[in-house]
């Protein structure tokens, strides 16, 4: 990713995939975390109002049963959601994102840094 860039690019870790597989074997209970990213900066979109209320309302929908954390705002930093998607089984995303059909992997989840 170029320095300075305000977007992560996000794809599958094959060893936090086989992590979360030898967990679910384990029978630990699930995590999930919500991440929401309502000021993507400047020139890369509008605000989005309802990212706070959308992720209250999925950390409602989470069963009980599950560890359940929420990132947001300035805290939804790169580095930060990074380690989250590590250590999480599940997530969920409220925030821009940008597709490139063309080219996957230049896809991308809009953060604030």
């Amino acid at each position: 990713m170029p320095g300075g860039s305000l977007y992560l690019l996000l794809h599958a870790n094959t060893s936090a995939l086989i992590r979360s597989r030898q967990l679910s074997k384990k029978r630990m209970p699930p995590s999930f975390v919500t991440i929401g990213q309502s000021q993507p900066g400047a020139g890369k979109g509008k605000a989005l109002s309802a990212v706070d209320n959308e992720l209250e309302l999925v950390h409602k929908l989470v069963p009980a049963t599950a560890s359940c954390t929420t990132i947001s705002g300035d805290a939804a930093t790169r580095v930060d959601v990074l380690e989250a998607l590590q250590e999480n089984a599940w997530v969920h995303l409220a925030c821009h994102g940008k597709q490139d059909p063309t080219q996957p992997y230049n896809s991308h989840f809009v953060m604030r840094d």
